[in-house]
Order: structure tokens, then C-alpha cells, then sequence
């Protein structure tokens, strides 16, 4: 079985995974619609999903947060209702599960205080040969690229226990 982490953000990730083995982990296809500002690249994403439509897909459950802004929240929710539509279209199965229900299971042994940073210790440890870059000219592992392997492994663990 195959599982989808699809961590939700315009720079968030979306990983697959099947026993314990990374087969396939982009970052958030996005257009860049202005200078600043991006948006979902819808028509990437169900071109990539659809080739997954015998999995499960696994997103975070998104909310409103104290130091989030009004519109970094409306572009989280609205990300969220993308994926969903996309997943229920396509026939993709998908859970929705709160950030501390995964971070709670995949980090308690990871030290530290920050959730970023346990969850590149966490995704180092569990598949230590794969760089979590986000180009090839990163230097720097990218979280969204751990917290949506962390999310796939999550599911594949801990869903049906």
C-alpha cells in the first residue's frame, strides 16, 4: 500500500511512500503569479496524484493560528479545500489528522523544543539516505519536505493500528 503525505502550503511538499521507501517527493506545485505571491498549480497536482489513485492520502488538518495572518490562514484553508477536492475527484482515500496527533507519535524521541527541527532529525533517522533538499542548489534540508514524508510514514504506521 501506498500512502501520500501532503504537507499543505503553497510551501508545503506532498511525499509517497510504501515500506519505507520513498518513491516519489516534490515540492507544492505553484505558479508564480506575482512577484510575491503564489498560487496552488491545480492541474500539477491532480497530474501527480492520479498517478497514485490506489493509495491513501494523509493531510494535516489546517487552522487558524495566533501569529497566523488573516491571509496566510484563508491560503491554508484554501490549500486544504484544493487538496480535498482533488483527492475526492480523483477517488484518492484520505485522512485528515491534527499536526500534534502525528508529531506526537513520529518526534517524542527527537530532542529539542522546535517541531521544525525534530522533524528533520525524525526523517534523517528514518530514511538516512535521502537528502530532503528542495532543489539541487539548496544547502539547507527542507521541513516541508520532512513533515510530508513524516505525514505518509504516519499513515502507513499508525492508521490502522
Amino acid at each position: 500500500m501506498k500512502y501520500i503525505g501532503i504537507d499543505i502550503g503553497v510551501s508545503g511538499a506532498i511525499a509517497v511512500i510504501e515500506d519505507m521507501k520513498i518513491l516519489d517527493l516534490i515540492a507544492m506545485p505553484v505558479l508564480q503569479t506575482t512577484k510575491n505571491k503564489k498560487e496552488y498549480d491545480m492541474k500539477k497536482i491532480i497530474d501527480f496524484l492520479k498517478k497514485y489513485k490506489n493509495s491513501t492520502a494523509i493531510l494535516e488538518k489546517t487552522q487558524a493560528m495566533p501569529k497566523l495572518g488573516t491571509v496566510q490562514a484563508h491560503q491554508l484553508g484554501k490549500g486544504s479545500g484544493i487538496m480535498m477536492g482533488i483527492l475526492s475527484t480523483l477517488g484518492i482515500r484520505h485522512h485528515i489528522i491534527h499536526p500534534k496527533t502525528w508529531q506526537s507519535k513520529i518526534l517524542k524521541d527527537c530532542p529539542g523544543n522546535d517541531t521544525k527541527t525534530k522533524s528533520i532529525i525524525a526523517a534523517q533517522r528514518l530514511f538516512p539516505n535521502e537528502n530532503f533538499l528542495r532543489t539541487d542548489r539548496s544547502k539547507k534540508v527542507d521541513h516541508n519536505f520532512c513533515d510530508a514524508v513524516l505525514i505518509a510514514f504516519f499513515g502507513q504506521k499508525h492508521m490502522y493500528e
